[in-house]
């Protein structure tokens, strides 16, 4: 049985490896060989989803000229994938992949 995602992802994602998150709206993930910097939604501390080397769903920014290239969608934990989402337990909080 294919699983849809609950969520509509933008075109373009990409596949990298969670590396850090520094300061509020910024997190480092490994991207075919280089560091990248991307864009993070979520101001809130995240814990549980800044596990180091954790795959990391980001999109492209449909700016070009935007500073950050970027922006995370989901961390997979075990099977899932977990969009930072701010607000609370309340918000939407697995997408299946």
């Amino acid at each position: 049985m294919e699983k849809t995602p609950l969520l509509p992802l933008p075109q373009g994602c990409v596949v990298g490896r969670f590396i850090r998150r520094y300061k509020r709206f910024s997190v480092e993930m490994l991207l075919d060989g280089q560091n990248v910097w991307v864009h993070s939604n979520n101001s809130g501390s995240m814990l549980g989803l800044t596990l180091a080397g954790a795959p990391l769903l980001a999109s492209p920014a449909a700016n070009p000229a935007r500073k950050l290239p970027y922006t995370q969608e989901a961390v997979w934990l075990a099977e899932r994938a977990v969009p930072p989402l701010p607000g609370g337990e309340d918000d939407l909080s697995l997408i299946h992949i």
